[in-house]
């Protein structure tokens, strides 16, 4: 159990990481869940590639992105269904296993 902090007020929250596996094609990799209280995603991919992310419907190759070595882990915790896909010089392209990591906290 952790303790995460949100509009100034205090939560306990159970943590959990996951793995996904990321496709060309985009995949909702999380459904929507109200009772999200905190996400993080990184991008470990070693091979160059671009992680594309969309809310409620499907990643495409201009969605936000978030580039090899970066970490989002926004103040406002988004509860829509989150979407993904991998992305190298503008062509959809599957990630490794285990290049995503994805930590998502709900009540405890």
């Amino acid at each position: 159990m952790s303790t995460v902090w949100g509009g100034g007020t205090q939560s306990q929250v159970t943590m959990t990481q996951s793995f996904p596996s990321i496709a060309a094609a985009s995949a909702q990799v999380l459904a929507r869940d109200t009772t999200r209280q905190y996400i993080q995603i990184q991008n470990n991919n070693v091979a160059g590639i671009n992680l594309r992310m969309n809310f409620q419907s499907a990643a495409t190759l201009v969605c936000m992105k978030l580039q090899p070595g970066q970490t989002w882990a926004p103040n406002a915790v988004p509860v829509d269904a989150i979407h993904m896909m991998g992305e190298l010089g503008g062509v959809a392209t599957p990630m490794a296993d285990n290049s995503v990591a994805l930590v998502v906290g709900t009540p405890a």
